[in-house]
């Protein structure tokens, strides 16, 4: 009789290991979208570094406070002006506002928060730039160098542009979108929804929005001649599903820029802008050549282009090549037009080195993807909050606003002189340096008669020529004083050191007020 023992597991001694669970079971139920590779923690870390020194950057005497005196009318009133509102002797001339609602949110951002609300958006902006660009010249290369060198071939090229609080940092932002949405690989349905969307709220944060519209006409006529070289035939073009999309997507872009207070005219106001003949006495609005510091880089990165297109297996697409060329020579025609062709050379620039460098290793063109981990995005997110926390504005939040915004001013700041002025406000029109013309706007007495500023379109061309003549201490210039009625002269005295020794010279001006950097004068009898 057969009979069945019973199979009895050991008894588990102390001396035997406890087994634990495999942890790579765990590690394997994170969805796929949420694993990422090591290297991306790398440039979080350096861009989340480069967060956190941009947002101590100091707030610039540049137009910042310009656009946030805008800004601050237009909370005030609930409209944007019809005329311009703040500089008497621009009285009258039409003011169109293309940058309003970054006005507004500059305003808004310092009336709760201060200047960190101000330093926030910046730094903000220039990562989310930088953020972009990195993860586009990662994704035509898979090389993390290749990628740094796209990002400071970027920075290099644009440094001049990039230290300038201004509205023109959200264009900058929305030019990276659109440029990133052109460029993948696989179109995407949230394109018909997204694109629109980026462009309408472009046209009401900043003027710069023709920059995306060209873009995007770009690629669309580069497809199209991709389309004719590789079939012969005109109409196969046309039956080209990318070619199509592209088209459509542009139609739906410029109507969506039409959604502004201006609709239509807005186009005709950024032309009006760009030409204006006062721009022609400012550097940043002249022709871009190789006597500048940021030219001599833009010639840089073309050459290494050149050397990467003239060794890159990769094929050169009409819309890579034409765009680079469009924009490059716009760049000449106007130095300001660089940040718009920075990108478009960068991500090339990385694409055919990669290329480059994997034929000449004789390794294959596509790379595999790197192996990717939930946990390097969980240390990533992590370091997103570390960056966020150890800045002005983290510590803000956490901690409450600071009392004194002054100390995260920029040195060359006329605080004290601005201050003393609203201490003694002065009687009739003030003469001011162009370049303080702005924080006067936003930090002066009430309703100061402040001469020129920097939104030196809405100056009327006589009242913007006589103060150059007047600034040069040309003929006539104390005859226009005093047809001005000017009583008041607020002066930088690295620029105008000619100006100031004349008036210290002078019998009919005496020195109200001194410091390091300013000087204020007044008539000894005022004009009334």
């Amino acid at each position: 009789m057969a009979t069945t023992i019973p199979e009895t597991r050991p008894e588990q001694t102390d001396d035997e290991p406890e087994r634990l669970p495999d942890a790579t079971a765990l590690h394997d139920r994170m969805p796929e979208w949420f694993r990422t590779p090591p290297v991306l923690t790398a440039f979080v870390t350096l861009i989340g570094l480069v967060y956190c020194l941009l947002s101590y950057h100091a707030l610039t005497i540049t137009d910042l406070w310009g656009h946030l005196a805008y800004g601050r009318i237009i909370l005030a009133t609930g409209q944007i002006p019809a005329t311009e509102p703040l500089m008497p002797l621009a009285a009258g001339m039409k003011f169109t506002d293309s940058a309003w609602l970054s006005q507004v949110i500059g305003a808004a951002m310092y009336d709760n928060w201060g200047a960190p609300g101000i330093q926030f958006l910046y730094a903000a902006s220039i990562t989310f730039c930088l953020g972009m660009l990195a993860w586009m010249a990662w994704r035509n290369s898979r090389g993390p160098w290749l990628t740094l060198l796209a990002v400071l071939a970027y920075c290099a090229s644009t440094w001049h542009h990039l230290g300038i609080m201004r509205p023109q940092l959200a264009g900058m932002v929305c030019f990276l979108l659109v440029f990133a949405r052109l460029t993948t690989r696989k179109p995407s349905r949230v394109d018909w929804f997204l694109l629109p969307a980026v462009f309408a709220l472009w046209a009401n944060l900043h003027g710069s929005f023709p920059a995306g519209l060209l873009l995007l006409g770009v690629y669309t006529v580069g497809r199209a001649v991709d389309g004719f070289r590789r079939t012969g035939q005109l109409r196969f073009v046309f039956r080209d599903a990318r070619f199509r999309r592209l088209f459509v997507l542009t139609e739906l872009c410029t109507a969506a820029v039409l959604l502004n207070p201006y609709g239509l005219g807005l186009f005709a106001a950024v032309r009006e802008i760009s030409g204006n003949p006062n721009f022609s006495a400012l550097p940043e609005w002249g022709p871009l050549d190789v006597t500048m510091l940021h030219g001599q880089v833009m010639a840089g990165v073309c050459l290494l282009l050149a050397l990467a297109f003239r060794s890159s297996p990769r094929r050169i697409s009409a819309a890579e090549g034409l765009s680079l060329a469009v924009f490059g020579l716009l760049s000449l025609w106007s130095s300001r037009m660089v940040v718009w062709w920075a990108p478009l050379a960068a991500v090339s620039l990385a694409a055919h080195a990669a290329a480059s460098w994997r034929k000449r290793q004789h390794l294959p063109l596509v790379r595999q993807p790197l192996p990717a981990s939930s946990t390097w995005t969980v240390v990533s997110l992590g370091i997103v909050w570390i960056a966020f926390g150890f800045t002005p504005f983290g510590q803000t939040l956490l901690h409450g606003p600071e009392e004194n915004f002054q100390e995260r001013y920029d040195v060359f700041t006329p605080v004290g002189a601005v201050e003393w002025l609203k201490q003694n406000p002065p009687q009739g029109q003030i003469f001011n340096t162009y370049e303080w013309g702005d924080y006067l706007l936003w930090a002066g007495p009430e309703n100061a008669q402040v001469f020129v500023a920097s939104h030196a379109h809405l100056v009327p061309r006589e009242v913007w020529l006589d103060y150059l003549q007047i600034v040069s201490i040309q003929a006539d210039w104390e005859e226009n004083l005093e047809r001005y009625g000017v009583n008041t002269m607020f002066l930088d005295k690295a620029r105008r050191s000619s100006l100031i020794a004349w008036l210290r010279r002078s019998e009919d001006w005496k020195l109200e007020y001194e410091d390091n950097m300013s000087a204020i004068y007044s008539r000894v009898d005022p004009i009334l």
